[in-house]
């Protein structure tokens, strides 16, 4: 078993370096351009960076010390989770502060970024006006969720090796499908920008990218809690989990209205997608964000019946043993 949990320890730490080369690399070396010359160029920023350096580094460090800290057994997970929150903020805030000097203009590194997410003439209004730090909501909750999901993959499985307890596989099967798919619709962000355009109204193909985001955001987070929930009975295991995804897409938004300055992205110019009296959400939002909670309830409740059959399945094989 120990000479599987140092191969798992040792591929793991292999297959994360490698995915996260590129923002390691790019986010170093305009830390040491920032040493030397007190500020970079606009061409030396490479786009992402914030926060993206960041959050591999906290997920690096925290899977390198997965020997020392499963030592802790049953608060691991929490401990390992707590550390790469806590190592993402500390890298991320000094990053933030990066002087990005051109000859016309001197910004931090956040503003750039921000300046990246301008989709619709109502962003580039919103983006005249002094920068705020809740302008920031949006990526740190990205960003707090897809740590907390690789660190929980990667405990998760290393306990797995070590227990030999194939029950926990279905969790984090769940676990692991959802952040797949989180993170290529990321990466898809980052390289295309969901195709928006500054325009008043976002693309039919950028707002249903960008609706999909949202949802599979607050998706990924409720399967997280239904993951932990599963043994637990239906409708705790069920409504838990829905009502985080929910609440998740729900604080999604509301970083949207914060980044756009009271504003929301409008997918198109019908009823569906115009704000509705007094508040910014139109009737698409809600739809969006009651679909998450209702996506989530769904496959945590398939899981379940899964997760149970193999549970079945190993008495029996017990019992005949």
């Amino acid at each position: 078993m120990d000479k599987q949990f140092h191969k798992f320890y040792l591929i793991t730490l292999g297959v994360l370096l490698a995915l996260s080369s590129y923002p390691i690399i790019m986010g170093v070396k305009i830390i040491i351009l920032q040493l030397q010359n007190g500020s970079i160029g606009p061409e030396d920023y490479a786009r992402y960076v914030i926060p993206y350096t960041a959050i591999c580094i906290s997920i690096l460090i925290s899977a390198a010390l997965l020997p020392i800290i499963l030592r802790f057994r049953r608060f691991s997970n929490l401990i390992a989770t707590v550390l790469g929150l806590g190592l993402f903020v500390g890298i991320e805030l000094p990053m933030e502060s990066i002087t990005v000097r051109s000859p016309f203009v001197v910004q931090s590194a956040v503003d750039l970024q921000l300046f990246s997410c301008v989709g619709t003439s109502a962003a580039v209004q919103a983006f005249q006006k002094p920068y705020s730090d809740a302008y920031k909501i949006h990526y740190f909750l990205v960003s707090f969720v897809i740590i907390t999901l690789v660190i929980s993959i990667v405990y998760g499985h290393a306990k797995l090796i070590l227990s030999g307890n194939r029950a926990n596989k279905i969790p984090l099967r769940m676990r692991f499908t959802v952040t797949a798919i989180l993170l290529l619709l990321c990466i898809f962000a980052n390289v295309t920008g969901f195709f928006r355009d500054t325009t008043q109204y976002l693309s039919p193909l950028s707002a249903f990218l960008t609706g999909t985001f949202f949802i599979v955001l607050g998706a990924a987070s409720g399967i997280y809690a239904g993951s932990y929930l599963i043994d637990k009975n239906k409708i705790l295991s069920l409504i838990s989990p829905a009502i985080t995804a929910m609440l998740i897409c729900s604080i999604m938004y509301y970083g949207e209205f914060r980044l756009l300055d009271g504003k929301l992205y409008r997918f198109g110019n019908t009823f569906l997608f115009e704000p509705m009296p007094n508040v910014a959400v139109s009737p698409v939002d809600i739809i969006i964000i009651l679909f998450s909670g209702i996506i989530t309830a769904l496959i945590v409740n398939a899981a379940r019946r899964k997760h149970s059959s193999m549970l079945i399945s190993m008495h029996q094989n017990h019992t005949f043993d």
